[in-house]
């Protein structure tokens, strides 16, 4: 059985191949790329669905005065959001930027 791989060289550029059933076949740094893109997506998307949470939070404490959500705990949660998505260090310099 001949095994011939897809794979990219060093200027971005796939070449693919087939094997001798006229399959696709992956270069193990192609599925090791692949599976590292995959992970990405997997945390971008629990980090906007964290942030989507934070955001429907603060909709119903502003929009619908919800008071069962209270304003130490809606503001320990926007904190937390804006610290786990900027960074500490964005976040202070974002903070001595508005509060100048």
């Amino acid at each position: 059985m001949q095994r011939v791989n897809l794979w990219f060289d060093n200027k971005g550029v796939i070449h693919e191949s087939l094997d001798e059933n006229g399959r696709y076949v992956l270069h193990s740094e192609a599925q090791a790329e692949i599976a590292e893109k995959d992970q990405q997506v997997s945390e971008l998307e629990k980090q906007t669905d964290y942030l989507l949470s934070i955001v429907k939070l603060a909709y119903r404490k502003h929009h619908l005065n919800d008071d069962s959500i209270g304003w130490n705990e809606f503001d320990d949660n926007l904190l937390e959001a804006l610290c786990n998505t900027m960074g500490e260090d964005g976040y202070d310099k974002w903070i001595k930027e508005v509060t100048k």
